[in-house]
């Protein structure tokens, strides 16, 4: 197992894998790696976006390098720019069924244009509006009936993440969309939450008790 957590952390991937030290081509969101036991062990292989939050709220500097066990030359910077990238060409359940920490970009990637606003000397490679503008293409413009319990969850906290961000602004129609989403998800799909499991329910209050605190940000003005 890698001495560091920073090591454990990358963009692995086949490709990765195949071409050595070399960052993929392609972007792709960062995994974590760990031996299951004794160095013959198999790898172990797990979605990072509690690591992801930890850099972003931590890092004092999102350009510095370091290694990972592959040799990858990696930084916040890097990192945070490939899960943009992987946000941006993969609008679909499917991705956010192969890694759960799709299910999480919209709080990191605002967390990290915060942070990246806050210093100078730091400039964040996209803005909170375009966070925002592919999570209503995305995730909003699903049908709430064609979308499972763990993912909506999840969107509601997202978009509480979104309502909450001063830097987030809404036209009128970006309003109506997602006071017309929310209407549909309270009254119609989680009317009822005696089903809803214990652990959705967490991502769900959280979510409504920030629009509920921001609530004025949906209205016209």
């Amino acid at each position: 197992m890698c001495s560091s957590p920073h090591a454990a952390a990358g963009v692995p991937g086949r490709e990765a894998e195949a071409i050595g030290r070399a960052i993929p081509s392609r972007p792709q969101l960062a995994r974590m790696r760990f031996l299951a036991g004794s160095d013959d062990a198999p790898v172990v292989e797990r979605d990072a976006y509690s690591f992801l939050r930890l850099l972003v709220a931590h890092e004092g500097d999102f350009a510095a390098t370091w290694e990972n066990h592959l040799g990858q030359p990696l930084s916040v910077d890097l990192l945070l720019g490939h899960a943009w990238q992987r946000y941006l060409e993969e609008p679909s359940t499917r991705a956010e069924e192969r890694d759960h920490s799709y299910l999480h970009l919209v709080e990191i990637l605002l967390a990290y244009v915060d942070r990246a606003a806050e210093d100078g000397t730091r400039r964040a490679r996209f803005d909170a509006n375009a966070i925002k503008r592919r999570f209503l293409a995305g995730e909003l413009a699903r049908p709430v009936d064609e979308v499972d319990d763990e993912r909506l969850v999840h969107y509601a906290e997202s978009l509480g993440w979104l309502l909450a961000n001063s830097r987030v602004t809404w036209d009128a129609d970006e309003q109506a969309r997602a006071a017309g989403w929310l209407r549909e998800l309270e009254e119609d799909r989680f009317a009822d939450l005696e089903d809803v499991k214990a652990g959705y329910l967490s991502h769900l209050l959280r979510g409504l008790r920030m629009v509920r605190s921001h609530e004025d940000r949906l209205r016209p003005n």
